[in-house]
């Protein structure tokens, strides 16, 4: 893969996906690798396994690896590219019905609080030296 094409993906994946830069780097790994342990990712990425097993549960929920139990550790398993697509699908419909309530949670706002749409607002004035002081004391004053 050139290099302009794999900066593409990883940019895809950590905007359009919402993947960090670690867990980039542990679905390419997998792709790469197939299944893999927990300690094998560890080496291989030179993290604790503590923290391959947080970026692996991440990509668990997100649909794009499996955790599964082997004897006495864990292994992760990478799902195929394509179910990124209903991933992406999945985020097209959460965006769009954001989007059809905002307008409701607007007209909600101000009716809860109708306070917010009757606001006044005032000027902000900025006052320096001792003449300022003196126009303070006369605004307080009135």
């Amino acid at each position: 893969m050139s290099k302009v094409v794999f900066e593409d993906v990883v940019e895809f994946l950590k905007k359009g996906v919402g993947m960090g830069e670690l867990e980039v780097s542990l679905y390419f790994e997998l792709l790469k690798n197939g299944e893999m342990s927990m300690c094998s990712i560890s080496k291989k990425l030179n993290l604790s396994r503590f923290k391959v097993s947080e970026l692996a549960s991440n990509l668990s929920s997100l649909g794009l690896v499996s955790k599964i139990k082997k004897e006495n550790s864990w292994a992760v398993v990478p799902h195929d590219p394509s179910c990124l697509k209903h991933l992406v699908e999945k985020k097209y419909v959460d965006a769009k019905n954001i989007k059809d309530n905002v307008d409701n949670v607007i007209l909600s706002f101000n009716n809860l609080l109708p306070c917010l749409s009757s606001t006044t607002q005032y000027p902000v004035n900025f006052f320096e030296g001792k003449t300022s002081v003196w126009h303070v004391y006369l605004q307080i004053l009135n």
